[in-house]
């Protein structure tokens, strides 16, 4: 996560085709669990083999892994366990 203005972090990459550079940010939430750059990870090669190019790749991860980290700070678990990517869709 990439953090240039308070209150957001993001993903900031870089596209060799255009040779540019991109990001996207979402709310930042004050709380860190374990597994979440692998959350990231899954969903954005999951959308990549769906068809998505890198930037909807991004949008697709980066908004999937704060939801899920939403739905785990409203679960009342131990932080410890990660975040509970199973209770999405």
């Amino acid at each position: 996560g990439v953090t240039l203005k308070k209150g957001e972090i993001g993903v900031y990459y870089y596209d060799s085709t255009t040779d540019k550079y991109y990001s996207y940010f979402n709310e930042y939430l004050p709380v860190s669990y374990h597994g979440t750059g692998d959350i990231f990870s899954s969903a954005f090669v999951g959308a990549l083999m769906n068809g998505c190019n890198c930037a909807e790749a991004v949008v697709v991860a980066a908004d999937y892994t704060a939801e899920c980290i939403r739905v785990t700070l409203g679960n009342g678990k131990e932080k410890w366990y990660g975040v509970d990517f199973e209770e999405l869709e």
